[in-house]
């Protein structure tokens, strides 16, 4: 919890401090040409603070603890020298994020559009907010020694692509408050010269 959790709340609703805990295990393999790495993980949240749209009394959102609350998944990540100046890279993150239960406070407004007051909605196993649960990054890089020290000196040019899938705003699931899924690539151009100094 920072400060305004206990300043701008009463005290009946001052949260409790949030427990995490992480299992994770990986594999990590190598040879003269091919690299990659494997991790599974698994975090359950104790008491996770979060917005929930409930108004303090002064009329600020506020925090609450989210009993329970997870995520698991499996990343993948390699890379791979195709030729000598030729070489491919990439990685994968595959990952559920849920809220188990939680209890959210939703405005409410009549036809004439005055305001209500705020009802309360039971939430279950609903996706955490901004939390992908598919992100994804490949590059493919061209590196040539150019003139009498190759060493020394290098072209470089790589493509990146980046897919980003489905973002929530909150934790209620609702997709109208939601960011779309999203690829996007870059070209990177470089040249590279070290000096003696650098060795």
């Amino acid at each position: 919890p920072n400060r305004n959790d206990y300043v701008d709340n009463p005290p009946v609703t001052r949260p409790l401090p949030e427990k995490l805990y992480n299992v994770e295990s990986g594999w990590r393999f190598r040879t003269n040409r091919t690299a990659g790495e494997v991790n599974a993980f698994y975090l359950l949240y104790h008491n996770q603070l979060a917005l929930n749209g409930q108004l303090n009394d002064v009329g600020e959102y506020m925090r609450i603890n989210i009993a329970r609350s997870y995520r698991y998944g499996l990343e993948l990540s390699g890379a791979h020298q195709l030729t000598k100046v030729l070489s491919l890279q990439g990685n994968l993150a595959l990952s559920q994020n849920r809220v188990v239960s939680f209890e959210e406070y939703v405005d409410r407004y009549d036809a004439d559009f005055n305001y209500l007051g705020q009802q309360a909605v039971e939430r279950t196993n609903t996706p955490l907010s901004f939390s992908p649960s598919v992100v994804a990054a490949a590059d493919i890089t061209y590196r040539q020694p150019i003139g009498k020290q190759k060493d020394r000196t290098h072209f470089e040019t790589a493509l990146q692509t980046k897919y980003v899938s489905r973002r929530y705003l909150d934790d209620a699931g609702d997709r109208q408050n939601s960011l779309d899924p999203f690829t996007f690539a870059d070209c990177r151009i470089g040249f590279q010269h070290r000096t003696a100094a650098d060795y």
